[in-house]
């Protein structure tokens, strides 16, 4: 019979919820840290949730337009 690894439940559970939506990476990380102060999970598990829910920044477009003030037209 398999070991059931708490940690990498929640882990798992937390990602999943970010990518569909369910909550915000902020409050999946807010749960991380609780996990990780009682030593529920480690600093490995922390890195893979960062590592899996991470989103790059958006570019900027380099075709935008400056926006102007009516008093500059």
């Amino acid at each position: 019979m398999a070991v059931f690894e708490f940690n990498t439940w929640v882990v798992n559970n937390l990602i999943s919820g970010v990518k569909n939506g369910k909550f915000s990476k902020e409050w999946a990380a807010v749960q991380l840290a609780n996990y990780y102060i009682k030593g529920k999970i480690t600093e490995a598990d922390i890195e893979r949730f960062e590592a899996e829910t991470y989103v790059p920044e958006p570019e900027p477009a380099d075709d935008v337009i400056p926006e102007f003030d009516d008093a500059e037209v």
